[in-house]
């Protein structure tokens, strides 16, 4: 739908134009008329129509004025001149201000149609092609970005296309500051592996956080996890820290007001160059894997540890042994509190030893993990499923010892809840004899099995099957086969029930199997069991 807006002294020729208009099958929609040419390029300015369609003489400003005006005002509309005046000089001023349209009083209806009839069909061709002009830039920015994207990519790697390099540095004066950021999102909803999801997370970036003269780009390293590389004219190395941290900071703020989000990220050293790119990205990901801290969300390459550590020494990997020792037994015992300040003091003696590289500190949180759910399943309880647990070697590639600290965290709760809640069941007794309630009050379920009672008591079958031996002084099956048949001998004793009907609510869905049974048992058949029982009560 076309806006028109309508210009003419004379209330009559308003109101008819505005009548005939509306009564057309034009997609047209009368936004207004005007009674001056003041009025008309007020109205213009509120509503910016497609047409106009102006009288000339007209008071405060006339039809042409008024269009010359709009023109200077970058107001795009298309015009039609209507007039009672057949002047050479009027049509030739109009053609000047790119007016092609000329209507000359009296005119009917359909010539009015047929002239707006023109002045659409032009803007649907403009509209068709300012959509196209638009779509090729958008593809244009796209492939920009993109472009821009896989060239810090490969500068990362160390791999930087030459030229590329040299274009950036050339376009900021030859020299840069420049430097690397990894930052993570906890409960972030972007998923930068999807790149419209990254492209979205970039456009929110740029929406005032950081000052016009600092560029900077995204590149996944996870799906919740970027390396942000930051870059600007060159400049002191305070100053240019001071407005990334300010950005960050900006950033930080509201994503925890209005997203629910915590940002955490670390900074690496300030380059000079675009190869530095790579350096800073390396000091950026140490800091990463040696933050501890959930408290500090921002960090710099090279600032003093918050973290207490001890001193490097001979000494440490004993102390990291005697301390996972401790973790697994307050795990044993159902000690949440104790075995989370066991971890924390863990955390920094692995912080100590981060010297010796990501591989040591993963194959011991691993040897941690392992050993856990081994003691679990020699006490008997059901063992971890180790596939919650998140890759380790991949975690620690990128990870830092935060998020090592929370997957452990989450890893002892979950034991220590294991054996809490199963406490009292652990005791071989009890658990037996939970088992033996349960066998009973389902002995007419033919699929009853030792591996769904050891799911209830949260027991290995192996561990199960020993304790109900010797608690019961009988195996599973031996106590299985015994319970059905003495509710088997209840049945024909003090029932009518059939024989079929018996073994169905005894858990035997073949009734020669149960016969068979039945005799083992008994030393009789149900038939002739029924009858020495009928013989009993004459």
């Amino acid at each position: 739908m076309y806006k028109v807006l309508i210009a003419d002294d004379e209330t009559f020729v308003r109101t008819l134009l505005e009548k005939n208009l509306a009564a057309s099958s034009l997609p047209i929609q009368v936004v207004g008329a005007a009674e001056d040419g003041q009025e008309a390029l007020e109205l213009s300015e509120k509503y910016l129509p497609d047409i106009l369609v102006t009288d000339i003489a007209m008071p405060f400003r006339n039809g042409l004025d008024l269009i010359r005006e709009l023109k200077e005002r970058e107001i795009a509309t298309k015009s039609v001149i209507i007039s009672g005046y057949d002047e050479f000089d009027y049509a030739r001023t109009a053609i000047a201000l790119g007016v092609t349209d000329y209507l000359l009083k009296p005119f009917t209806p359909s010539e009015l149609y047929e002239v707006l009839e023109k002045l659409i069909r032009e803007l649907d061709s403009q509209r068709v092609f300012d959509q196209n002009l638009e779509r090729l830039k958008k593809q244009a920015d796209r492939n920009k970005l993109r472009e821009r994207y896989h060239f810090f990519k490969e500068v990362l790697k160390g791999q930087m296309p030459q030229s590329c390099g040299e274009e950036l540095e050339a376009s900021l004066g030859g020299a840069i500051s420049c430097l690397t950021c990894v930052l993570t999102l906890r409960g972030s909803i972007w998923e930068f592996e999807d790149e419209e999801k990254l492209e979205e997370f970039m456009g929110l970036l740029r929406t005032g956080y950081f000052p016009a003269e600092l560029s900077f780009q995204g590149i996944c390293l996870e799906t919740k996890k970027l390396v942000m590389c930051f870059w600007a004219r060159r400049q002191s190395e305070r100053e240019f820290v001071e407005k990334v941290i300010a950005g960050l900071e900006r950033f930080s703020k509201s994503m925890e007001q209005y997203y629910d989000v915590v940002p955490y990220c670390t900074l690496g050293r300030v380059y000079s160059s675009v190869r530095g790119f790579c350096d800073s990205c390396q000091d950026a990901l140490k800091t990463w894997n040696e933050a501890l801290n959930p408290q500090k969300k921002i960090r710099i390459y090279g600032e003093k540890k918050e973290e207490q550590s001890f001193p490097e020494h001979t000494g440490l990997s004993a102390r990291i042994r005697e301390k996972k020792a401790c973790i697994r037994g307050a795990v044993l015992g159902a000690n949440r509190r104790e075995s989370q300040n066991l971890l924390a003091q863990l955390m920094r003696l692995y912080v100590s030893g981060a010297s010796r590289g990501s591989d040591y500190i993963m194959i011991s949180a691993g040897e941690l993990i392992f050993g856990i759910a081994d003691d679990l399943e020699r006490s008997g309880y059901e063992r971890p499923k180790e596939t919650q647990i998140p890759n380790l070697k991949a975690q620690m590639g990128t990870g830092s010892l935060l998020e090592l600290r929370e997957i452990l965290e989450n890893y002892l709760d979950t034991c220590c809840r294991l054996v809490e809640e199963n406490q009292l069941a652990k005791r071989p007794e009890a658990a037996v004899r939970t088992v033996q309630t349960w066998m009973d009050e389902h002995l007419k379920d033919s699929e009853l099995s030792i591996e769904a009672a050891a799911g209830l008591v949260h027991f290995s079958v192996s561990y199960l099957r020993q304790i109900f031996k010797e608690v019961t002084g009988e195996n599973f099956g031996e106590y299985l086969i015994r319970r059905r048949m003495e509710k088997a001998g209840m049945f024909l004793r003090d029932t009518s029930m059939k024989i079929q009907d018996i073994a169905r609510n005894c858990g035997y869905d073949n009734q020669r199997y149960f016969s068979s049974s039945f005799k083992k048992f008994y030393g009789c058949t149900p038939t002739e069991f029924k009858e020495i029982v009928e013989k009993e009560k004459l």
